[in-house]
């Protein structure tokens, strides 16, 4: 797989100076613009990305969709496009810290503040907006109300501010209770438990005693559904299929062992089956991911597990599978 550039080099007219942050399908520099003598931020996708021709269409039309925008609370962009390979993205770089920084440097902050925070961002809009994030030791909420100028009468200061202020968090709902608020059903759980549920998107299964979730410990599956239209061509879903399994945290040094079509539940799917390390002990793993596609969307089911024993854990991987139904 191609590396991203290094520091000191040249993309696109881009001094590279140094990394800023580093993500599942991109890397942030802080670069010169060679040209015009200035810092920017320079965002370069992951060089695989590229060789996607529908995914660099979308990229290169929705970035020029992004620099029409001319607002104050929106970053502006000065340039996109591709060198070399890579998909590039130069904007206005900005010293400040983000709400994530905010939040860590301070802890949870006063309703006063968050709904100022909120209103900053709401700044020039047809709405008024408040925003209250509150942290506890589990999550933070971040919890958005937004009224339209013309109902602000309706909805004064006051009333948002009170509503806001009886934010409680509850305990635990129950398994069955957030299981329930997924756009599918699981039919059968193949021996699985559930370790934990992201509201409204995906559940993640275990077979073993501990909510930790150590691949190298016990075998994991997860469930997930996303919006967003899927890809139509065979050559387009197998990509897609890859580059999700590239963003698996966790693992390492993943070699393919399958990637081919495969009808899952009378829809268009992919299958791949793959070897693994755990990044931390560096345990042998086995890995299997399925995914179904949509009219608005996918479906993704991903199982890890020791290799040894995984005959057993891949059959109910298959009974997790065939058992995913979309409400």
């Amino acid at each position: 797989m191609r590396e991203p550039p290094r520091i000191g080099a040249e993309i696109a007219g881009y001094r590279l100076e140094s990394l800023v942050a580093r993500g599942g399908m991109a890397v942030v520099y802080l670069a010169e613009d060679i040209r015009m003598g200035r810092k920017v931020a320079l965002k370069i996708l992951a060089p695989e990305l590229a060789e996607d021709d529908a995914f660099r269409e979308r990229f290169l039309r929705e970035s020029r969709i992004a620099a029409s925008i001319d607002h104050p609370n929106v970053i502006p962009i000065y340039d996109a496009g591709e060198s070399e390979g890579f998909l590039y993205i130069a904007m206005r770089r900005v010293e400040d810290s983000d709400l994530r920084g905010l939040l860590r440097a301070e802890g949870p902050l006063e309703i006063d503040r968050s709904i100022s925070i909120g209103s900053q961002v709401a700044g020039g809009t047809q709405f008024r907006r408040w925003v209250l994030v509150a942290s506890t030791p589990a999550f933070t909420a971040i919890v958005s109300v937004q009224v339209p100028n013309e109902e602000k009468e309706a909805y004064p200061d006051a009333s948002v501010r009170a509503a806001l202020a009886t934010f409680a968090v509850r305990d635990k709902a129950p398994a069955e209770e957030q299981l329930g608020a997924l756009p599918f059903m699981l039919r059968d759980l193949a021996g699985f438990r559930v370790a934990r549920v992201m509201a409204g998107s995906a559940a993640l299964l275990t077979d073993g005693p501990e909510d930790n979730l150590d691949v190298a410990e016990q075998s994991l599956v997860l469930v997930a559904a996303a919006p967003g239209a899927p890809p139509s061509q065979p050559g387009d879903r197998d990509r897609f299929a890859r580059n999700l399994l590239a963003e698996t945290p966790g693992i390492k040094e993943v070699r393919l062992m399958r990637a081919e079509p495969l009808r899952i539940g009378g829809m268009q799917g992919h299958e791949i089956l793959a070897q693994a390390k755990d990044v931390r002990s560096g345990a042998e793993l086995m890995v299997a991911q399925w995914v179904r596609f949509g009219a608005s969307g996918h479906l993704r089911v991903l199982g890890i597990g020791r290799k040894d024993g995984w005959s057993e854990v891949f059959m109910r991987l298959r009974s997790v599978r065939d058992g995913v139904d979309l409400k």
